[in-house]
């Protein structure tokens, strides 16, 4: 899949998904607003194109292209154990068979990821001053290139270094319109999140996603790692609950950006969930390795979802592929392998 080229500039527009979101308004997929026309509006024709032979596209006729104006930037923090090499690789395998737009461009976010016996060493490096500052330098950039907006992504680890990078350069970071922040099985403290974390990213960021497994197996060692850790310093061993395993305790009394379903919709009356998307992949099969950690890229109804997010910048309740189960919590509509017609 890698060997595609990805967002080719002058690809025949076939199809075009319009929507409609409470805080956007009107969103019209790889186009944006018009500045000086009314944004409420969108007409789309259909007209042959003979000069490649290529039959009948579609046109955006008062709409702006992504590719011609402003780009979006796709960041992409990868996790423990994974080269910049390895990274750029997942990253490119996740473009190509999502066949993303030619508007986002990738960018992977590599810091000291260590390898297999030194993960407390990368843990300390992915929360680093070096890297907080790395990563604001790389805001700045993408600010004087151009950038329109990011999109933040981050696996395992990742998400340890998106999230104190993004802490420690809030400053920077509320000046960049920031469209969505995907975490991918985060390997992350469940209670610092919530504590520290959701309120300020999702001030600035209308789209928070997280992709999580129950039967993660290497979040559960991390889990035991640092309980293991905590034992020999303190002689106290604290259960360390992980954001990726954890996904039906995303909700919260205090937290400021909740929202309550009715009572025929949730399956505990009262509960106040964090207002952000969480969707559960314990249930998967196709492509999941046995340690059930690092499949979001070549699963294809992942893929398929990570685009129409990105891309869309829809929410859960509003892409056709998933199922609410309660609260903020979604799974997909696929049947397990073991279920086959008689």
């Amino acid at each position: 899949y890698q060997r595609r080229v990805h967002g080719r500039e002058h690809k025949p527009l076939r199809s075009v998904v319009v929507s409609v979101d409470d805080e956007r308004g009107l969103m019209v997929s790889g186009h944006h607003p018009p500045t000086n026309s009314d944004s409420s509006e969108v007409t789309i024709v259909s007209k042959r194109d003979d000069r490649e032979n290529i039959g009948n596209v579609l046109y955006v006729s008062n709409w702006v292209p992504a590719c011609s104006i402003q780009f979006e930037a796709l960041l992409f923090f990868p996790g423990f154990n994974t080269s910049a090499k390895w990274s750029c690789g997942m990253l490119g395998q996740l473009l190509c068979l999502g066949d993303f737009p030619a508007g986002i461009k990738p960018f992977c976010f590599s810091y000291p990821a260590g390898q297999v016996i030194s993960y407390f060493q990368a843990m300390k490096a992915s929360q680093s001053e070096e890297t907080s500052t790395a990563f604001r330098n790389l805001i700045l950039g993408l600010q004087a290139s151009g950038c329109r907006s990011i999109h933040l992504m981050g696996h395992s680890m990742g998400a340890r270094a998106l999230l104190n990078a993004f802490n420690d350069g809030y400053e920077v970071v509320k000046t960049m319109k920031v469209s969505s922040c995907t975490f991918l099985n985060p390997d992350y403290p469940l209670e610092t999140f919530l504590a520290r974390d959701f309120d300020k990213m999702r001030d600035i960021c209308p789209l928070v996603t997280l992709y999580g497994d129950t039967a993660d197996g290497a979040l559960f060692w991390s889990q035991q790692l640092v309980r293991t850790k905590r034992e020999q310093k303190s002689k106290i061993g604290s259960p360390t609950p992980s954001l990726g395993r954890r996904i039906f305790d995303l909700r919260t009394d205090s937290c400021r950006r909740t929202f309550r379903r009715s009572s025929s919709s949730m399956s505990h009356q009262g509960e106040d969930w964090l207002d952000m998307d969480v969707i559960d992949t314990t249930w998967m099969e196709n492509n999941v390795h046995a340690v059930r950690h690092s499949y979001w890229n070549i699963n294809r109804d992942i893929v398929e979802d990570l685009r129409d997010l990105i891309v869309t910048q829809r929410r859960a309740s509003n892409r056709n592929r998933l199922q609410h189960r309660k609260g903020n919590v979604y799974s997909f509509l696929v049947a397990p392998a073991c279920v086959v017609n008689a």
